[in-house]
């Protein structure tokens, strides 16, 4: 035959309903609201930009972008109009948004044409961000080497734009950003 089966004696009631369940609610109980310091917070590094393109609804895409981040820009709708308005300004432009492609003047001749009055005039180079649908390396170097900063393709990525302006001149810039874009 078999012993009898053990007696277990409890010193401590059985667990009710709610001391089962608060490690199951405390669990699916959302954190607390964390405060947010704004002191630290990033602004900006840009105060004024110029978007430059011949296709009237880029300009508007881009201009609505500038509008909801409250950042004040002009517009011209090829090179010449971007370098006058550009020299008009005494390059007040901390960002010049510069399409490649574009009738009169095209991107690159008037950026090549920006940096040499930016020089002339002992003025902060802006942060040149050419926009354009050429892709390959040859469009990549000549960009570089005309002086602008940063490369974007088309369709216009909001928010690696946004990055490259928070980040400014000095950070992604100096002909950096178009080479990484390719490897991501």
């Amino acid at each position: 035959m078999y012993p009898p089966p053990r007696l277990t004696i409890r010193t401590k009631p059985d667990p009710t309903l709610e001391e089962l369940a608060a490690p199951v609610i405390q669990a699916h109980t959302p954190p607390a609201p964390v405060s947010v310091d704004t002191a630290n917070e990033r602004i900006p590094v840009a105060k004024q930009a110029l978007i430059v393109d011949d296709n009237a609804i880029n300009r508007k895409l881009l201009s609505a972008w500038m509008k909801r981040h409250k950042l004040p820009f002009k517009e011209a709708k090829d090179g010449l109009q971007a370098l006058n308005t550009f020299k008009e300004s005494n390059g007040m432009f901390d960002v010049v948004i510069m399409d490649i492609s574009m009738p009169v003047m095209d991107g690159m001749t008037s950026t090549r044409l920006i940096r040499e009055y930016e020089k002339e005039n002992d003025l902060q180079p802006s942060h040149i961000i050419a926009l354009t649908g050429l892709t390959s390396s040859s469009a990549r170097l000549e960009a570089w080497t005309s002086g602008v900063d940063d490369f974007l393709t088309k369709p216009v990525d909001f928010k690696k734009l946004e990055t490259l302006i928070e980040k400014g001149r000095g950070g992604e810039g100096e002909g950096t950003g178009f080479w990484k874009e390719e490897g991501e």
